[in-house]
């Protein structure tokens, strides 16, 4: 299996919206003055149409105009864009071939940013060689604006850590962390003084436990049964918390008394 290439533009997307120094004073808010009957004035502020630096419109002008960047990339070199996070990936059966490919991609890359205006970072590029062989190969290395990418051992993609070994157990160890962290808050919930009713503890639950649980759960679900048993005792433990149950009550019991709500 080949290495993959994931890069975070370091891009802010402020260029797409420019100003001149001395702005157009339509971009300010208007005030109108609106006179009644008896004479006396009024104020509404009215907000104009415009959108100025720094609003919403940015992230998405700036999505419209990094999205021909995957024109660039050519057979068998695939790839994957949401906003600034862009991965590449190629698959061969000898890995200095999917170098070729790859190092190819990254030049075309190189080109098509410095003709618009972006900058790769090469600071947080890696490069992931993906396989389950254990014989030794010598991998060439890929290079993004002269610079040497490093090889990693894993790389983060969307909330997703992707293991070099094609297993899960580093994303669902960190997974676990965080799932522990919103039980406690769960536990501060059901303190002594201020014991909250179980129907608001199952809405907490499925806000900050289970939807992490269920993020990617179609791609992580390939691992082992035992780390997959891991999240399952993470569940079970939220579980006993909302419904006040005892560390000895059958989980059946518990999966039967909770009820998820439907997607």
């Amino acid at each position: 299996m080949p290495p993959i290439c994931v890069s975070d533009n370091n891009n802010s997307g402020k260029d797409l919206l420019q100003t001149q120094a001395g702005e157009d004073k339509a971009t300010q808010p208007v005030q109108p003055v609106c006179k009644s009957k008896n004479r006396k004035s009024f104020i509404f502020p009215i907000q104009t149409r415009r959108c100025s630096t720094g609003v919403c419109a940015e992230c998405n002008l700036f999505s419209v105009a990094i999205d021909s960047v995957i024109n660039e990339i050519s057979n068998p070199v695939r790839a994957s864009l949401f906003v600034d996070d862009l991965a590449i990936y190629c698959t061969a059966y000898v890995a200095e071939s999917a170098c070729k490919y790859l190092q190819k991609s990254n030049d075309s890359i190189s080109r098509w940013a410095k003709q618009n205006g972006f900058r790769f970072s090469t600071r947080k590029t890696v490069a992931v060689r993906f396989t389950r062989s254990r014989r030794q190969e010598v991998v060439p290395n890929l290079k993004l604006d002269g610079s040497v990418l490093p090889y990693a051992d894993d790389v983060k993609f969307l909330g997703m850590i992707f293991y070099s070994k094609l297993t899960w157990s580093k994303h669902i160890e960190n997974l676990k962390c965080k799932v522990k962290k919103s039980l406690n808050l769960l536990k501060l919930v059901c303190g002594f003084n201020w014991d909250a009713d179980k129907k608001t503890l199952l809405q907490l639950y499925d806000a900050l436990c289970r939807l992490k649980l269920n993020y990617g759960c179609q791609i992580y679900s390939s691992a082992c049964k035992s780390k997959l048993h891991e999240l399952d005792v993470i569940q079970n433990m939220g579980l006993r918390i909302c419904s006040g149950a005892f560390p000895t009550s059958p989980v059946e019991c518990l999966h039967v008394d909770y009820a998820p709500p439907s997607t």
